[in-house]
C-alpha cells in the first residue's frame, strides 16, 4: 500500500542519516563529502539488499539503495547547520544557568572533573 511504501522510504532515510552525520563529523566543518557519504550509504544499503537476496523468504528492494545515497549526502549538508543550531542552545543553556562558569573556573584550580546539572 501507499502507507507501506512511505513508512518504508522512512525508515530507509533515517537508518542512512547517521552515516552522512558520521562522514561530515570526521570530515571537517564546510568540507566536501556528500558524494562520499551518499556512495558508502549507496553501498550498505546494496549489501543489505543482496543479503536479503540470498535469505530465503525475504524480497530485496533495490530502491532502498537510492534513497539511502539521499538520505546521507542531504544528512551531510544540513550538518553545519543542525551543529550551530545544537551550539547555539547550549551556549544560551549555559548563559541561563549563572553558577556554570564560576563552577567551571573553581573546578580548573582544584582539577575537578565537572558534571552537567539535569534539570527536572
Amino acid at each position: 500500500t501507499k502507507l507501506e511504501a512511505a513508512r518504508n522510504v522512512v525508515v530507509t532515510g533515517l537508518m542512512f542519516v547517521p552515516v552522512g552525520a558520521m562522514i561530515w563529523l570526521r570530515r571537517g566543518f564546510w568540507s566536501r563529502g556528500a558524494g562520499l557519504s551518499a556512495i558508502l550509504a549507496f553501498s550498505l544499503s546494496l549489501a543489505m539488499q543482496f543479503g536479503r537476496l540470498i535469505t530465503p523468504g525475504l524480497t530485496p528492494d533495490f530502491t532502498d539503495p537510492y534513497i539511502a545515497a539521499v538520505a546521507a549526502a542531504v544528512a551531510f549538508r544540513a550538518m553545519p547547520t543542525l551543529w550551530k543550531l545544537f551550539e547555539n542552545e547550549a551556549i544560551n543553556a549555559a548563559r541561563l544557568d549563572s553558577n556554570v562558569v564560576e563552577l567551571a573556573r573553581a573546578s580548573r584550580l582544584f582539577a575537578v572533573e565537572v558534571q552537567p546539572r539535569l534539570r527536572p
